[in-house]
């Protein structure tokens, strides 16, 4: 219950910076007047006011003329204009305050050599100056009578510059501070954005990261532009489509991305693949459709990219609930800072289709939602790879822990193994002398202690076995050409005496007197070989037989252990394929065992490039004699290096033994 509280907390906080920061700059934005400047060329001198209404009014009347004209591709579009206001300035210049006649959308364009320079916004003409004297191709060059063209310029201080002199200029409306300070606000989102997450490109190369700077960059800078800087030039397309125009535009395509970039990020494309599918058909769609609608009206073009935007808006709802349905953590803080985007974008579909009125609060509740989500997304994502460091330095930190200690175990088997090696003989000399005055329970002491020194010499072996394959990693070991039927014969040596004991035979099936397989001679010998040996002894009953056998296969050599002991009950071997874990057992005569020679043997053989597959029968489940278990190791041979080879499946445990 605390989570959705949490959401919706979120969503109104941010929807309601945004409503706040923008209603509190355009209170009075609908009264704001704007006065310009139309100087006549050197030829044209306007004497006091003599004849001014009357100029006004017939250049007033030479747009009307136009008002119901269909005029061709590519020109200028006119409607009903009002005068609002004459007069002049020195006797020199004229200036004029135009207001368009009940429009509520931007669709007059007033063209000077392809700049726009005038546009019906919000029930007014605002007349966009150039940073020096143009051609004016209006009706308003009829003034000069056709000796001539006007000129036009504005005469307050521009306020969309980097470093506007506004306590200077009282002419400055609210309107003026509010696109200022939109302004900084902007390039102060730039600044953040980029201070977090360009570090973080840099230092993990990271491409989602690198394509979330650039969209967050691009959408940014078109936005900054639409605040005013720049914001008179066109984009040198049909039907007087300017800059500010693109801002719609970015803020679709910026939506896309961002889906985009969530569903690859947080692999969203194998759980929700007809939200990835229908992703890839609408970018499609929105890059044919949005740039053919550029030719046709502009009434066309807005109504085309508002309903480009709805789908971009319903498809960002949809695939962020999916996100938060799926408990993604980093998916549902990107879709609680892409909320203020999808809410600022659907507005913006509403009002380009005429189902809202375009106030100035709105306007600037679009643009102001954009800023937001890229805040919140941008300190979103510094969040979660702070995080990713904490972890990384905590995983180097337990490294070097490991290392200190996987020494600390080297030095440790090293000093244990020292005076383990001078009780072994002699106990191997006690056992030797055949004195007539030892009695039974003698021998059974030299005995238990012979077994416990070669159980803690066994300890010592796998510890350090493990140690190296530890440091290994993934890593494969090195490995020589070794000859294994001479590696078994001089490990099996090792074993004779405890074959003794137990009355065990061996049965030897090897035909050829070399097989050279590729492996580590030291683990192959202790780790492989002593291992299997030393468990089918320790769980084989008296006077029981052993089979060891060795054959070449087509790519591998062959190594087979086989016993007829106790075998491995079927729950354990049930554990060890789950959680590769095996408990400790004690042998047929209460031998102790570590429960990890299984596991370091399966290791072993996989680091050194073979496979190792078990099967056993417990001797509750079947009769004597068809009890045991089987280790089959297969090793690759040096001479078909150079081939590919093909290991077989590695199952350690096989349903059946042969």
């Amino acid at each position: 219950m605390r989570r959705p509280i949490d959401l919706a907390l979120k969503f109104f906080l941010s929807l309601l910076a945004g409503v706040i920061f923008s209603g509190a700059l355009s209170a009075s934005a609908a009264t704001i007047e704007e006065t310009y400047v139309v100087q006549a060329p050197h030829d044209f001198v306007l004497h006091g006011s003599a004849g001014l209404p009357e100029l006004a009014t017939f250049a007033l009347q030479r747009v009307r003329t136009m008002d119901e004209a269909k005029a061709p591709l590519g020109e200028p579009i006119w409607y009903k204009l009002v005068l609002e206001g004459a007069g002049t300035d020195g006797g020199e210049a004229l200036w004029l305050r135009i207001r368009a006649a009940g429009l509520s959308q931007i669709q007059t364009y007033l063209l000077v050599d392809g700049r726009l320079i005038a546009t019906a916004e919000a029930g007014f003409a605002r007349v966009r100056p150039s940073d020096s004297p143009v051609d004016l191709q209006l009706p308003l060059a009829q003034l000069t009578g056709g000796r001539g063209v006007a000129y036009i310029r504005s005469v307050t201080t521009n306020p969309y510059g980097l470093f506007p002199v506004i306590l200077s200029e009282p002419k400055l409306k609210l309107q003026d501070f509010q696109r200022v300070a939109v302004l900084y606000f902007y390039l102060g989102a730039g600044i953040i954005t980029a201070a977090l997450q360009i570090p973080i490109w840099l230092q993990t190369r990271d491409r989602s990261t690198l394509v979330y700077v650039l969209f967050a960059m691009g959408g940014l800078s078109v936005a900054f532009l639409r605040a005013g800087f720049l914001n008179h030039l066109t984009l040198g397309l049909p039907g007087g489509f300017h800059l500010g125009h693109a801002l719609p535009l970015a803020m679709s395509f910026n939506a896309l991305l961002a889906l985009w970039w969530c569903i690859k990020r947080y692999d969203l494309e194998v759980s929700i693949p007809l939200a990835y599918r229908t992703l890839k058909w609408l970018g499609l769609l929105i890059l044919v459709a949005i740039p053919a609608s550029l030719f046709t009206t502009p009434e066309g073009f807005f109504r085309q990219l508002a309903a480009a935007q709805l789908v971009v808006v319903l498809s960002a709802a949809v695939v962020g609930l999916i996100a938060l349905r799926l408990q993604l953590y980093a998916a549902r803080i990107w879709f609680v800072g892409t909320i203020p985007l999808i809410l600022a974008a659907g507005v913006n579909s509403f009002i380009n289709l005429g189902l809202m009125p375009r106030l100035p609060m709105i306007s600037s509740l679009i643009v102001t939602g954009f800023l937001w989500e890229l805040l919140i997304s941008a300190f979103a994502l510094s969040y979660r790879f702070k995080r990713a460091e904490a972890h990384r330095h905590q995983a180097e930190l337990q490294e070097q822990e490991l290392e200190v200690q996987g020494r600390f175990l080297r030095v440790l088997c090293h000093d244990i193994l020292n005076p383990l090696n001078v009780i072994v003989g002699h106990v191997q000399l006690c056992q030797r002398a055949r004195s007539s005055q030892r009695d039974h329970d003698h021998d059974k002491s030299i005995l238990r202690i012979a077994s416990a020194a070669s159980a803690i010499e066994e300890i010592i072996s796998n510890v350090r076995n493990t140690e190296r394959l530890r440091v290994a990693g993934d890593k494969k070991l090195p490995v020589v050409p070794t000859d294994l039927v001479k590696t078994v014969d001089s490990t099996v040596a090792l074993f004779q005496e405890q074959l003794q004991n137990k009355n065990l035979s061996l049965v030897r099936q090897i035909d050829t007197a070399e097989v050279m397989v590729l492996a580590e001679p030291g683990m192959l010998r202790s780790t492989v070989i002593g291992n299997a040996l030393s468990n089918a002894i320790k769980f084989s009953r008296e006077g029981a037989k052993l089979e060891i056998a060795v054959a070449s296969e087509p790519s591998w050599a062959l190594l087979r252990i086989r016993d007829y002991g106790v075998g491995i009950p079927a729950e354990l071997q049930r554990q060890f394929e789950q959680s590769k874990t095996m408990s400790s057992r004690p042998g047929t005569r209460k031998e102790p065992g570590t429960g990890f020679g299984l596991l370091l043997m399966h290791d072993t053989v996989l680091a050194m490039g073979g496979t190792l597959q078990l099967s056993s029968v417990c001797e509750t489940d079947a009769p004597a004699g068809q009890c045991g278990t089987t280790i089959e190791i297969r090793l690759p041979q040096p001479s078909l290096q150079a081939g590919p080879i093909l290991a077989p499946e590695n199952t350690l445990f096989s349903p059946a033994m042969p």
